[in-house]
């Protein structure tokens, strides 16, 4: 940033402007003369194209100066006239005085305007701001049948006018900061006072301030730069694209960032069984939470483990399969060319390739071209005789699986690769250091300073009542206890819903 003051020429700014900005075809500058008294003023008012309201700016700050600045008479001295066109005349939201050239110029890239006046050292900025944004929308990755459906933008100040209309509580402390070399991004981090630790906050806070960067485009680049284990498969912050999934960890005790231009929003700490959680579980009664809650475990672990294991019984372990469904494989594998792990890997390959082209196509077209290609290669492949029927029941039960929670692909995929190598060369005894290697090293993992897999390891039992299932809302009056700090109660105890006693009932009881 330049740090230049303003010369009170009103030419000795624009063309330093113009020298700092560049030839920019969306620079617009609107010249204007004042009346002042007896004599005239030369003013001129810079913004950007499309990033300033010009309709704003005719009727709040160009029509009034025009009408209005013969009012100010000749007795309002050089030094007085922006503090005088700032409190009488323009009728503008969030006008203030600036001195500095670089923060002017900063300000005007960012969608406010700034008034020059002659004479003046100095010039008022105006907030006029009008971005091409997204409206709010139901998230895509995110939806719920019971529930809030509205989901973050683009516009960090529709994120956080979002966040606070459900916390409208004056201790959500939200710090504003600004990273990348070129790009200036606007980050935010929020968090409630009294909830979360002040040293989660400034951890937060430090790491953030370390990364030096020409540009942040996406919230992604910060989750890359500030996480714990950059090594690991699994994610150590997370992140969504719902307001209330927000607001709901930040009643937990944790710190969320929000990052301008991006929907997501990243929170800290995270641990491991969030990915098993889902805001709709909280929204409904539940018993039936706790049973779609369980699916989950058990299809997160059938995508992770059930390659291998299909590898390691049919190579290695035979026996631990009945016999009829034996005969069965057997007749099935006759003749194929392929041993049995590479088919699985390679047919894996090719589920990963149509649900990456479903991704990346027009919605219509990816959609077709993921169902029919399952399909038609599903089939063809079987009866061309190059993998079993097996191996394709296989993969698509474990692609279908992986869909249910789809934070940890990165995790699914390669730890699929790793377990179905070591079962295709050990069996089961390759599939159990696997998974031995997998849990020692979630379990050394950190989220902040936070155990990853806690409440589980180290075990906290009260706290088991929100992981695997999920108990009735009225029990789970404390926070978790990893997370938050002293405040750790966040209802009452005493809140069990019970029937009304009749008259009767009581006049029973009292004899």
């Amino acid at each position: 940033m330049v740090d230049l003051p303003l010369s009170p020429k009103l030419e000795d700014n624009l063309q330093a402007f113009q020298e700092i900005i560049g030839q920019a075809p969306d620079l617009v500058v609107r010249r204007l003369q004042l009346k002042i008294g007896s004599r005239e003023r030369a003013a001129a008012l810079v913004y950007l194209d499309r990033l300033a309201d010009p309709a704003m700016l005719g009727d709040n700050v160009v029509q009034p100066l025009l009408r209005r600045a013969g009012q100010m008479g000749a007795k309002v001295t050089d030094g007085d006239l922006l503090e005088f066109i700032e409190r009488n005349i323009v009728t503008v939201p969030g006008a203030r005085r600036e001195t500095n050239l670089g923060r002017a110029v900063s300000i005007v890239l960012r969608g406010d305007s700034v008034l020059f006046v002659d004479g003046c050292r100095g010039s008022l900025i105006l907030a006029a701001r009008e971005f091409e944004t997204r409206r709010v929308e139901e998230p895509t990755l995110e939806t719920v049948i019971r529930g809030p459906k509205e989901g973050f933008t683009e516009n960090l100040n529709t994120n956080v006018s979002l966040l606070r209309r459900r916390l409208p509580d004056p201790r959500l402390r939200l710090q504003e900061m600004k990273i990348g070399r070129y790009s200036q991004t606007r980050v935010v981090v929020a968090h409630i006072a009294g909830l979360a630790t002040p040293e989660m906050v400034r951890e937060v806070e430090t790491r953030l301030s370390r990364i030096d960067i020409d540009g942040v485009l996406d919230s992604g680049y910060l989750e890359q730069l500030i996480e714990d284990a950059p090594y690991s498969l699994f994610p150590t912050i997370g992140n969504t694209e719902k307001p209330d999934v927000v607001a709901g960890r930040l009643l937990e005790g944790r710190v969320a960032i929000l990052v301008d231009g991006s929907p997501v929003a990243l929170t800290v700490p995270r641990l491991l069984y969030e990915t098993i959680q889902a805001p709709e579980d909280y929204y409904s009664r539940p018993y039936n939470s706790s049973v779609i809650r369980i699916i989950r475990v058990l299809l997160l672990l059938g995508s992770i483990f059930l390659p291998a294991f299909y590898i390691a019984i049919v190579n290695f372990h035979p026996e631990m399969i009945p016999r009829t469904l034996t005969i069965t494989l057997a007749a099935d594998r006759e003749g194929l060319p392929f041993p049995l792990a590479l088919e699985v890997l390679f047919f894996g390959l090719i589920f990963e390739g149509l649900r990456e082209a479903g991704v990346r196509l027009p919605r219509p077209v990816g959609q077709a071209v993921t169902i029919v290609g399952a399909l038609i290669l599903g089939t063809a492949a079987v009866d061309a005789g190059l993998v079993s029927a097996a191996t394709v029941i296989v993969t698509a039960f474990v692609g279908i699986a992986g869909f249910v929670t789809p934070g940890l692909t990165d995790v699914y995929i390669l730890s699929r690769l790793f377990l179905a190598i070591l079962a295709g060369v050990l069996g089961l005894f390759g599939l159990v250091i696997g998974l031995v290697v997998i849990v020692t090293h979630t379990c050394s993992l950190r989220s902040f300073g936070v155990p990853y897999t806690a409440p589980v390891a180290p075990l906290d039992f009260p706290e088991l009542k929100d992981i695997f299932i999920r108990a009735p809302l009225w029990t789970l009056t404390t926070r978790p206890a990893s997370v938050t700090g002293e405040n750790r109660y966040r209802m009452r105890r005493v809140l069990r819903p019970a029937p009304p006693k009749t008259a009767g009932e009581g006049k029973r009881r009292k004899s």
